[in-house]
């Protein structure tokens, strides 16, 4: 739980418009999060990755497997 909340408050600070009000979106076991992941800074994304998520670059935002549903 504390990795999601840490991985969550790092992306927050990229959420830009409508992203802020509904950003997270989950399909089958995967977690997505509503934002330009090329806005990210490499130090970010690097403990992103540690935290669980990376770049789903077909959708142009981030993604997660580690925090899917049961």
């Amino acid at each position: 739980m504390e990795d999601l909340i840490k991985a969550l408050t790092i992306i927050s600070k990229y959420l830009e418009g409508y992203n802020k009000e509904r950003p997270i979106s989950c399909e089958h076991d995967v977690m997505f999060v509503q934002v330009d992941y090329t806005k990210i800074s490499n130090d970010d994304l690097d403990e992103l990755r540690v935290l669980g998520f990376r770049p789903c670059e077909d959708l142009g935002n981030m993604m997660s497997t580690r925090y899917g549903s049961c």
